[in-house]
């Protein structure tokens, strides 16, 4: 029978092998997982804090329009913001539009960049904002490098009128009356429109407008010193011999006004104008093309009967030239004399008057307006219009005319008046009826019955002879 294995026998301890333990100083590649993640994450965390745009906040009387992460700012239709939100000022009074903008942006921010709400707008002079019908409102922005940073703004009502890269000039105009014009209506040359009125402040003293203009580059360049401006609004008709003309540059003009500029007709060039010069706007080109003085003379006249027709502004003319206007009339009753009278203040202007030859050593322009008084030189109502009955003064030289001389003592020199055409002619028809009236016309009415009685009585008899014979 077999013996069983033997269990093989025990090594010593010393001769097992040991295993040996060394340290790897190689990071693992799976610590670069986390690492990339931390500093993706960085990066990107780096990058939108870095490109972060600034924040602002806009003012605007109402949020119509408006929706929080939905309105954008834009420049040009190019995006350069959102609106993030929308709130009340302390007081409740405005509302105050958080947004924030684009990084590059952030330089053009400052005291003088504007905003405004784009909406579809409809005038009589433009229509804009039709893109906001589908796309929704957005908030219109004109930036700026002039003045100080500024990151609280107040919204515009509308967009401005001249944009600050837009190039051109501004000039002041100065009216005594605005008629139709307001804020944006058109500037025209030469019935092409080259500008915008963009300022009308009545004065303090409530006695003219001053007005402020652009005008387009290069059209700028042709506005001189002798450049005149005239409103152009509504229809300027003329009368003259060759038929009526109207004298407006467009539809609109007439509709919403206008200003229009040209050139003297006394053609003289000019210079470039200053900061300081103010221009005249006249009221209609027919009074800009009109010769104009700078050398005034006032008189007084008194007229004892009536000036219905007569208004201010009436032509005063010599011989059928004009050379003034009528600029006030007044009512005055004389104590002393004991009757009404009406003074008419008129104004003459001595440069249309063309001298020729010398005058006499010392002779002043008080000593021929004597002279020709002397001569019969008077000042008379005549009528301007049959058809509307409008009366201007004329000086005429009158036939046996009474003695008088211009009182040049009185604070306004008095002139000598006349008896109007009108008034002649009335004193001439009332003297002739009063002829008619002194006429026995009851008795001649007598008489010529009993004549007429007689001849009937005579051709009766005459009549019964014929028959008997």
């Amino acid at each position: 029978m077999p013996e069983p294995d033997k269990a093989p026998a025990a090594r010593p301890a010393e001769a097992l092998p040991r295993a040996v333990v060394r340290e790897s100083r190689r990071i693992s590649i799976v610590w670069l997982i986390p690492v990339v993640a931390a500093l993706s994450g960085g990066f990107l965390a780096w990058k939108a804090i870095n490109e972060k745009g600034p924040t602002i906040t806009i003012v605007f009387d109402s949020a119509e329009g408006l929706e929080s992460e939905k309105t954008k700012i834009r420049y040009r239709d190019v995006e350069v913001g959102v609106v993030e939100s929308i709130g009340f000022n302390e007081d409740l009074s405005k509302v105050e539009a958080t947004a924030s903008l684009a990084k590059w942006i952030e330089p053009y921010l400052t005291s003088e960049t504007n905003f405004w709400v784009v909406t579809a707008r409809v005038s009589a002079g433009e229509v804009s904002g039709l893109g906001t019908l589908l796309g929704g409102a957005y908030i219109g922005m004109e930036p700026s490098r002039a003045g100080p940073p500024e990151r609280s703004f107040v919204g515009a009502p509308k967009p401005p009128l001249v944009a600050s890269e837009e190039e051109g000039s501004f000039f002041r105009l100065r009216s005594e009356d605005a008629g139709m014009l307001g804020i944006g209506a058109p500037v025209y040359f030469r019935s092409l429109e080259v500008g915008r009125l963009v300022e009308e402040v009545l004065d303090e003293s409530g006695e003219f407008f001053s007005m402020e203009i652009f005008v387009k580059a290069p059209h700028d360049q042709r506005i001189t010193t002798s450049t005149l401006f005239w409103n152009a609004s509504g229809i300027d008709a003329t009368f003259s011999p060759d038929g009526l003309q109207l004298n407006s540059p467009s539809v609109v003009s007439m509709l919403v006004g206008g200003i229009q500029f040209g050139r003297a007709p006394s053609g003289d060039v000019g210079v470039d104008p200053g900061e300081d010069d103010v221009f005249k706007l006249w009221p209609s080109k027919t009074k800009a093309m009109e010769p104009h003085y700078v050398e005034k003379t006032q008189y007084l006249l008194r007229f004892g009967g009536s000036v219905a027709g007569l208004r201010k502004g009436a032509p005063v003319e010599f011989r059928g030239i004009p050379i003034g206007q009528v600029v006030d009339i007044t009512l005055q009753y004389d104590f002393e004399a004991g009757e009404m009278q009406i003074p008419v203040l008129i104004e003459t202007e001595p440069e249309r008057i063309q001298r020729s030859g010398e005058p006499s050593p010392g002779e002043t322009q008080e000593d021929r307006g004597q002279a020709l008084v002397e001569q019969g030189l008077r000042a008379r109502l005549v009528s301007e219009s049959l058809l509307t009955g409008a009366l201007k003064v004329e000086l005429e030289m009158v036939e046996n005319a009474a003695p008088a001389r211009i009182l040049f003592d009185r604070k306004i020199p008095e002139f000598p008046t006349a008896p109007a055409a009108l008034e002649g002619i009335t004193d001439s028809l009332a003297n002739t009826l009063a002829r008619i009236e002194e006429v026995p016309l009851e008795e001649l009415g007598r008489k010529v019955d009993r004549s007429s009685a007689r001849w009937r009585a005579s051709r009766t008899r005459s009549t019964a002879r014929s028959r008997r014979r």
